[in-house]
């Protein structure tokens, strides 16, 4: 079972219907750009915003959070307008409005300690005394594993440290809504996993609804079960991950998904796929046993006419269910135990006879492999 018919299955448990935490339709302008975009948001509902450098993404969360001015439009939290264009005199400050934001750059005070800075957004929202928030400020920092650094300045941190300080500030206040901008963008590749891993665990115990803007398919798929795509300012497809996946709508969204997604569980060291075969991975060093999902370049992929006698730790047969161009390459796309996506030239297309229908080995590295926790 790949990542899209694990979610499908996901999906197949109904989740009841709830009224909308908070419902937004807005119209923004960004120079040149009209930002057009309509959500609906439920309580521990995670949307991911996905979508192109440029396409009004960070904007939406501005306009949300009510750093950013509306055109038109109206933002409902919890029956209470936040915006409406049919009011204008009404608009609810964004300290009042129950969002917690956390930016891609961190936006720590540069001049307040750890312990000061996350009591920093408790005194303002919850009116908090100040040894009361300094007491929670030190829970949180527990939670994050950052404790023994209370007292330090943001500048002796590294990128992933203070970045878990600014979601441990965003949430502290307990807001109803959750605004991710970008959180691990700037984070080095290094300390990547392990603050998507704490990010998912604190997302699990979030009651409030959060979206998340990335344009990684590994955060979007990890963190979150539902997806919008914003392309030139426009949403242009929104789902399930395993719907977008199963039929993208534009050249972006076939293009974000053409990496392999393959969801996976560890245990003792080996992997085996939902479908109960074993896939090979060289590197699971700091893994812990359980759901794992693993990528794939397409251009990893090595296709056979007959099954291959060298080296590859991983052989598979499937069959070529379609073939797209792609650049100066062409897409194969083959289904089999599995779905693969696999990337070859023209001249390899016309040597190995490649034809939808036709059935073929692929085979790949164990080192082409990359795992993260699911």
């Amino acid at each position: 079972m790949n990542l899209m018919q694990a979610r499908s299955a996901e999906a197949s448990q109904a989740i009841p219907p709830q009224d909308p935490l908070l419902s937004a339709e807005l119209q923004l302008q960004r120079g040149e750009r009209s930002i057009r975009c309509q959500l609906a948001l439920r309580e521990q509902q995670t949307l991911a915003i996905i979508g192109p450098n440029g396409a009004g993404k960070t904007s939406v969360l501005r306009a949300l959070a009510g750093f950013l001015p509306i055109q038109a439009g109206r933002i409902v939290h919890r029956e209470l307008g936040l915006f409406d264009d049919g009011d204008p005199g009404h608009l609810v400050a964004p300290e009042q409005r129950q969002i917690g934001m956390v930016f891609q750059d961190d936006r720590l005070f540069p001049h307040l300690d750890l312990r000061s800075n996350i009591a920093f957004g408790l005194e303002q929202a919850t009116r908090s005394q100040r040894a009361a928030a300094r007491e929670q400020s030190d829970d949180w920092l527990e939670q994050i594993g950052l404790l023994a650094r209370a007292e330090a300045l943001p500048a002796e941190l590294s990128g992933g440290e203070r970045q878990r300080v600014a979601l441990a500030r965003a949430l502290a206040p307990h807001p109803s809504v959750l605004l991710l901008d970008e959180p691990l963008a700037a984070v080095d590749a290094s300390a990547r996993p392990a603050l998507r891993a704490l990010l998912k665990r604190m997302l699990r115990k979030y009651v409030g609804a959060c979206v998340l803007v990335t344009h990684d398919a590994v955060d979007a798929f990890t963190l979150t079960q539902e997806v919008a795509v914003l392309e030139e300012g426009t949403l242009t497809q929104t789902g399930t991950v395993a719907e977008i996946c199963r039929r993208p709508r534009s050249r972006f969204v076939a293009d974000l998904i053409g990496v392999n997604l393959i969801l996976a569980k560890l245990e003792e060291g080996r992997v085996h796929t939902w479908t109960g075969h074993e896939i090979v991975v060289a590197d699971t060093a700091g893994l812990a046993d359980g759901p794992v999902l693993l990528t794939l370049h397409p251009r990893a992929i090595a296709l056979f006419p007959e099954r291959p006698s060298g080296s590859p730790r991983n052989v598979w047969q499937a069959e070529v269910a379609a073939i797209e161009p792609t650049g100066d390459r062409l897409r194969v796309r083959l289904e089999g135990a599995l779905h693969w996506v696999a990337e070859v030239t023209p001249a390899a297309l016309a040597e190995l006879r490649i034809e939808v229908g036709r059935p073929l080995w692929l085979a790949f590295k164990a080192t082409e492999l990359e795992a993260f926790p699911a």
